[in-house]
């Protein structure tokens, strides 16, 4: 279904997104940004590695983290943003990852809502910096 020759699976969301924070390399006191409107799972993979969850508002024609309200909350010791595809429509990855850009951001998708949706041709879950640079070759998708 991916076109993946290989992927990389867990147990459960939940175990992706506490080894997405462990390969961010949080560590207490870093803050990471993500929607108000998610699982619990995506803040407490966070306040595990004593890292701080930042809440943002969601755009409500999406249901999915304000780009603009992502870009505001950054500060000093902003590590990551934690996007959520929420319910099969992908959050606005290419704003998310401009942000992220801009300010040396690791940028993790939680695809757990979205397995086959895609955005601008691409599968949500291979657009994060935890994706393969060759979405063939192989898929981690959280």
């Amino acid at each position: 279904m991916t076109g993946a020759r290989a992927a990389l699976l867990t147990h459960s969301c939940t175990a992706a997104l506490e080894m997405a924070a462990i390969l961010a390399d949080l560590k207490p006191g870093d803050e990471v940004i993500m929607p108000s409107f998610t699982f619990v799972s995506t803040a407490n993979a966070v306040a595990l590695r004593g890292a701080v969850p930042v809440f943002v508002d969601i755009d409500p024609s999406s249901l999915n983290m304000d780009p603009d309200k992502t870009a505001a909350a950054v500060t000093t010791r902003t590590r990551a943003i934690f996007a959520v595809h929420y319910a099969g429509f992908p959050a606005d990855m290419d704003r998310l990852a401009e942000i992220a850009r801009a300010h040396d951001l690791l940028l993790v998708e939680d695809a757990a809502q979205a397995l086959g949706s895609t955005c601008k041709g691409r599968l949500a879950g291979s657009l994060g910096d935890l994706a393969p640079i060759q979405p063939e070759t192989a898929v981690f998708s959280i």
